[in-house]
């Protein structure tokens, strides 16, 4: 296992972002039963994003990446995903632990999912998030927006 800042304005790492990204979420479509604007991210979309990624390997194989925004006093999660076959392997939780401890200190850190993703609602509860505001897009899909202030 390892977790590293991925340099994602390179095209193969992009690529291999997406193919983490697209079945992710292509898995969370059908368990909230509606699009992810995310599942239509291209190689150019990801080498252009400003967000800042971070990978974790396992057996040098990307199995999970996290995207991420930050200001001076607000870290906002952009996305979380694991490749499937590697689910329930504590993925998720390791990538936002390396980010609380490495780049949250004294932020608020916050996250928007969607509601009825239940599994990702209840990792980011246990690691202490709060549901903050429910939010309704455009498309009338539900969003929940969650933040923790991590002081330490």
């Amino acid at each position: 296992m390892m977790i590293e800042e991925l340099r994602h304005w390179d095209r193969e790492i992009a690529r291999s972002i997406l193919k983490v990204q697209i079945p992710a979420y292509k898995v969370e479509a059908r368990l909230i039963g509606h699009d992810i604007p995310a599942l239509h991210d291209t190689v150019e979309s990801i080498i252009s994003s400003e967000e800042t990624y971070i990978g974790y390997y396992f057996n040098k194989e990307l199995a999970g990446v996290l995207s991420y925004d930050i200001t001076e006093n607000v870290l906002d999660i952009c996305r979380l995903v694991v490749a499937p076959p590697y689910f329930r392997k504590g993925i998720a939780n390791d990538l936002i632990d390396h980010l609380l401890n490495t780049r949250a200190k004294g932020k608020v850190v916050r996250v928007t999912t969607g509601k009825r993703n239940t599994p990702a609602v209840n990792l980011y509860k246990k690691l202490g998030f709060c549901e903050k505001d429910e939010v309704k897009t455009s498309e009338g899909f539900m969003l929940t927006k969650m933040e923790k202030k991590h002081t330490f």
